[in-house]
């Protein structure tokens, strides 16, 4: 088998892969606790080994190789997903000041790209509320309209007016729970700006 390694035939990678792939997945499973990217470093572990056969000398030395190489990759996974997770934290920071500091480096086409896709997450949510809540959001957070202006345009009361601000804002408020990180960055955007 060593030698068919060596010799890179493809029936001996097909026979190693097959034989040893699913201990090393489960191996990275247990180390990441995620099916899929344990998956994924479990291929990247023979795709590494099969560009590197000359340092297999035995079968024990491959059974060690390839759970040293599953580890180093388990713990480089973790290490990555430290910092993944810190820069995400560091993205959803509430600060307006950093958010307007991001914004500045957007081209104009990216910033309006951008406030599109905001637009297009809010009012995927508005459009569930009630035909006036969903006018008195749009009057207000769009077209810019004092709560007076909207009462007035509207026939509303002005308490009405303020309490289908707040059901809406609500709502927005709620949804952060829910969704993709890009639909909750969304929305905090467009609960700080707007």
């Amino acid at each position: 088998m060593i030698q068919g390694l060596h010799g890179e035939n493809r029936a001996t990678f097909e026979y190693v892969f097959r034989k040893y792939f699913p201990r090393i997945h489960l191996f990275a499973f247990r180390m990441t606790s995620n099916y899929e990217d344990s998956q994924d470093i479990a291929q990247d572990v023979f795709i590494s080994l099969f560009k590197n056969t000359k340092k297999v000398t035995s079968e024990s030395l491959l059974k060690s190789i390839l759970f040293k190489m599953t580890r180093n990759a388990c713990f480089n996974y973790m290490k990555h997903k430290k910092v993944e997770q810190k820069y995400i934290d560091f993205i959803q920071q509430d600060d307006p000041s950093f958010n307007l500091y991001m914004l500045s480096f957007l081209e104009e086409r990216e910033a309006e790209d951008l406030r599109n896709e905001i637009m297009q997450d809010v009012m995927s949510i508005v459009s569930t509320m009630g035909e006036s809540v969903q006018r008195v959001f749009v009057l207000s957070k769009l077209q810019y309209k004092k709560n007076q202006e909207i009462a007035e345009i509207t026939g509303l009361h002005i308490k009405t007016v303020e309490k289908h601000l707040s059901k809406a804002m609500k709502r927005l408020k709620s949804e952060l729970t829910f969704g993709s990180e890009q639909k909750k960055t969304n929305l905090i955007f467009f609960l700080t700006f707007f």
